[in-house]
């Protein structure tokens, strides 16, 4: 069960709208601007003890103008940490396919419904 999920995203609305949404999927959620925080807060995960109320479930993740989004998927996967990992990006659905074969991780094309947001919530828990 999703408690916890980290966005991580430089646009204000984006990170909102995400909050809310989850919270009407019945999740809470924690948010930062930049993917270094993000990273940080995902690394300090190997130090709370199980059944941490804190605990990040699963991170969403922006790709951003600087493709620092995939740099910290990339670190979070190398990090030996097992969170659930979405990407989110604009670019158009080839490159996001293209990100998605790269980081074996669902890729969420921006705009969004919420459906494909369930969807890849789902797609991200479960697993490859």
């Amino acid at each position: 069960m999703i408690k916890n999920v980290l966005i991580v995203a430089a646009d204000d609305s984006l990170r909102e709208v995400l909050a809310r949404i989850l919270q009407e999927m019945k999740m809470g959620s924690m948010a930062t601007d930049n993917c270094d925080e993000g990273l940080r807060r995902v690394l300090a995960q190997g130090n709370l003890p199980a059944g941490d109320p804190s605990k990040i479930d699963l991170v969403i993740a922006d790709l951003m103008y600087n493709k620092s989004g995939k740099e910290m998927v990339k670190s979070i996967q190398g990090s030996g940490i097992k969170i659930p990992t979405i990407l989110m990006t604009a670019e158009p659905g080839h490159v996001a396919e293209a990100l998605r074969k790269e980081l074996g991780v669902p890729v969420l094309l921006k705009p969004f419904m919420i459906m494909p947001l369930y969807d890849a919530i789902l797609m991200a828990v479960s697993g490859p």
